[in-house]
């Protein structure tokens, strides 16, 4: 700004070296400019490269998941396979015996042959199949149990079946099955304990006590809670709301009196055995315990395979066996099914195990080498089979980084089968799960 010769003040514009004039006021504008731009684009190459590591990783693990997927996948071909094969030895009749199939996870050729190449990766790949399913062997002392190693296959037919708890009656309604009713009261006694019906707060009591070495050891519970437990399974199945007194209490239908809340029955078969954990009674016992309810119990119309029976599953129809008809409660304290299941499942490798392949089998194992009591074995051979044909399928597929040894997915498939009308191959499919 100078002063004119009028004495009025005038701007002036200074031109800049490159001939450019210079606007009052914008010193630094490029440059903010300049920052500005740098900073949208250093964003934007940001966002990028961490919009590209995403899809990256989102891509490894759709990859995995969908190896680890075809992984199982190929487990359960395997298994079917073997199911196939032990059909074909024994003329399709279905299997009888102990240890004539190597996917049998309490067989000998199971435990040399199949079992140590389970965790063996398939060849040219990162995938391991794993099998799904563990069992519980029965050791030869009564209601004592022990861990044994994960199988793919387990026989529903060594269960005992809820399928016929409560039977149509037609116009008549419906009924109770007074047999399997008892059976199943006879395995909740010898399989459940006290601590399993109790509160959480009381059983987190008793296990800081058996840590301490001040608690006793854990007591069956008694036929009345079984009775009760089984009451609850009837109600949960049957349509009816009978009145308290029989076997489906009304006191159920609104609200469980085991905890005190809300209760609605289902009213109709269970789909899964899985769903017996939604029972009032059961709903309230920890997992573990229902875990090891499950592998004694089958929803499916299966005919109990005297042969790979478990031992708490023996001794629910031999107890029933016992039974002269309606309202008698037949005999808990039986030994029969310890003596049956020592026969059948020897503890000593070297033992060869026994197998009732026929009708003649149970008279000439159980009455003439047992000394069973032949009204005992006339009820066990009318109520049970030598035979299986159902079996739950259940494989893991694992997705390992060979390089760390890091689990990168896991994929479960299960199915169950009912080889009746045929091969593996062309079963009847019951159940099927993947996740």
């Amino acid at each position: 700004m100078i002063a004119s010769p009028d004495g009025t003040m005038r701007y002036c514009i200074n031109p800049l070296r490159d001939g450019s004039v210079q606007e009052p006021g914008q010193s630094g504008v490029a440059l903010l400019i300049v920052l500005v731009v740098v900073t949208l684009l250093t964003a934007m190459v940001v966002s990028f490269l961490d919009t590209t590591q995403k899809h990256l990783h989102v891509t490894a693990n759709y990859k995995n998941r969908l190896q680890a997927f075809w992984t199982a996948q190929s487990g359960i071909q395997l298994a079917t396979r073997a199911l196939a094969l032990s059909l074909q030895k024994s003329q399709g009749e279905g299997y009888d015996g102990i240890d004539n199939a190597c996917w049998h996870c309490e067989s000998t050729c199971y435990q040399e042959l199949i079992a140590p190449l389970l965790m063996l990766p398939l060849p040219g790949s990162s995938g391991f199949i794993e099998p799904a399913l563990s069992s519980l062997s029965a050791s030869t002392q009564a209601g004592s149990q022990t861990a044994a190693i994960r199988c793919p296959i387990v026989d529903e037919n060594r269960k005992l079946s809820l399928y016929e708890m409560v039977l149509q009656g037609g116009s008549t309604g419906e009924k109770t099955n007074q047999k399997v009713h008892d059976r199943l009261s006879y395995l909740l006694q010898d399989v459940l304990t006290e601590d399993d019906l109790k509160p959480p707060e009381a059983r987190a009591q008793d296990n800081a006590q058996a840590q301490s070495g001040t608690g006793l050891a854990p007591q069956r519970i008694s036929m009345n809670d079984a009775d009760a437990l089984t009451a609850y399974v009837v109600d949960w199945i049957d349509t009816e709301n009978n009145p308290p007194g029989t076997y489906n209490t009304g006191a159920a239908e609104e609200t469980c009196p085991m905890d005190g809340k809300p209760y609605s029955a289902k009213n109709g078969r269970l789909d899964s055995v899985d769903e017996i954990a939604l029972v009032c009674g059961f709903r309230q016992m920890p997992r573990n315990t229902i875990q090891k309810l499950l592998q004694h119990l089958t929803v499916y119309p299966v005919v109990t395979n005297i042969n790979t029976a478990t031992l708490p599953v023996l001794h629910a129809f031999c107890s029933q066996a016992y039974s002269q008809g309606e309202g008698d409660p037949g005999n808990p304290q039986e030994t029969d099914s310890e003596k049956i299941y020592e026969t059948l499942h020897p503890g000593t490798p070297d033992t060869t195990p026994i197998a009732i392949e026929g009708s003649a089998g149970f008279t000439d194992i159980l009455k003439d080498t047992l000394g069973i009591g032949e009204k005992v074995v006339q009820n066990l051979q009318r109520d049970m089979n030598f035979q299986s044909n159902c079996f739950r399928i259940s494989f893991y597929g694992l997705v390992r980084d060979p390089e760390t040894g890091s689990e990168g997915a896991r994929a479960r498939i299960e199915l169950v089968v009912d080889q009746k009308q045929g091969t593996a191959q062309g079963s009847n499919l019951l159940y099927y799960r993947e996740d």
